[in-house]
């Protein structure tokens, strides 16, 4: 089926601001030889980051969700949202100057007091955070102290920047968003 018009001004635009930073593979061949290892390895590396980023955000997001669920009423579906709570300013303020301001790891410590949290799904967490933290503060994340010894940035034993790693910390990440899911949205059965 063909792109619709929105569709293809989107693609258009995304190609566009793909090219403009330099992140279009069919164009490596433009660059000159000597940076074109470079450019890929750039490419590469700020893929799996804006993953990485993006997924810490989806749990960091769920986390919030759940705890803004034992302080305020649950919407009936998970399509009903929370529109209706923005009009509300004690949700507005609850958000803004709580849910907006703690770090992850507090609102994974609020959450296990309210009902604890598999240790399992626990330590994932902490993995995912550490990583995003690595990534995200440091343009060198490898010279970290905890990736020091290893020259790379590490994940389960493997280089983030590889296949495997990411597909670890994917593995990793699914099990995180099914299990906030279910906790955010349990079934009725």
């Amino acid at each position: 089926m063909p792109l619709t018009r929105s569709e293809r001004r989107l693609k258009a635009e995304t190609y566009e601001i793909l090219s403009y930073l330099g992140l279009v593979l069919e164009e490596i061949e433009e660059y000159p030889e000597e940076d074109r290892a470079t450019r890929l390895i750039i490419i590469k590396q700020n893929t799996i980051r804006g993953e990485i980023v993006m997924k810490f955000t989806v749990v960091d997001e769920y986390l919030t969700l759940i705890i803004c669920h034992f302080y305020f009423r649950r919407p009936k579906s998970k399509s009903a949202g929370y529109s209706n709570l923005w009009k509300n300013p004690k949700f507005k303020i609850f958000n803004h100057y709580l849910m907006d301001e703690i770090y992850t790891s507090l609102k994974v410590k609020l959450i296990h007091e309210i009902d604890p949290i598999p240790s399992a799904i626990r330590v994932k967490i902490e993995k995912v955070t550490a990583l995003r933290n690595a990534i995200t503060h440091s343009l060198f994340a490898e010279n970290r102290r905890q990736y020091a010894k290893y020259k790379k940035v590490m994940y389960d034993n493997q280089e983030i920047f590889s296949m495997a790693g990411l597909s670890a910390f994917e593995n990793d990440f699914a099990a995180i968003r099914d299990y906030l899911e279910a906790r955010a949205w349990p079934s009725k059965s």
